[in-house]
């Protein structure tokens, strides 16, 4: 047999393997800042007691999807910050404070952090409506007509129980139609 590997030309330093490299210091540069920015105060097993291995394998999780999310742009504290972490609410925090039972599910998860995101992530269209338009029924009509008054000035405003009209004179009664008649019974149905 030829001796391929003996033979075989080697590659000079090629603009491929520059990328390599810098693809490389890139990704070390985001597991370095991901280790400063995680930590236990970034953690969902801080809400309930767990197990110390059930704590190493959330924070280990919860660094490799920060990662992850990081390279797309995505902020994974913004949506997963705790209500015992300051600022304003995170969609997770918001989810589990309408629904207690969330954070059972969530711990109970194979893989907390991604249960975590994917609660985050449904609920993240309700808390962007609550935090601009309210929670009460009454706020969130007066901010919605806000809104459209801002946009249209010139519009004027409706009365609140305005009836509809309708383009024709007169409103025309529903019309009935004959019941269709009984063919017999069932037996006579089937066997015709």
């Amino acid at each position: 047999m030829f001796p391929f590997k003996k033979h075989a030309v080697q590659p000079a330093q090629t603009p491929l393997n520059e990328k390599l490299q810098e693809i490389r210091t890139q990704l070390t540069q985001l597991n370095d800042g991901a280790k400063k920015v995680g930590g236990e105060q970034a953690t969902l097993s801080d809400d309930a007691p767990l197990p110390a291995d059930k704590r190493a394998a959330i924070a280990r999780d919860e660094t490799l999807i920060r990662t992850a999310l990081q390279t797309v742009g995505i902020d994974y504290d913004a949506l997963i910050a705790t209500p015992s972490q300051e600022g304003t609410p995170s969609p997770y925090a918001l989810a589990v404070q309408a629904n207690p039972a969330l954070l059972q599910d969530v711990l109970g998860a194979p893989t907390p952090a991604l249960k975590a995101l994917e609660v985050a992530v449904n609920f993240k269209p309700y808390a962007e409506f609550s935090a601009k338009y309210g929670h009460e029924p009454a706020a969130i009509k007066a901010a919605i007509r806000a809104e459209v008054l801002a946009e249209n000035p010139a519009a004027p405003e409706a009365p609140e129980a305005a009836t509809p009209t309708l383009p024709f004179s007169r409103i025309r009664g529903g019309s009935k139609a004959a019941p269709a008649k009984p063919k017999g019974t069932l037996n006579e149905v089937f066997r015709s």
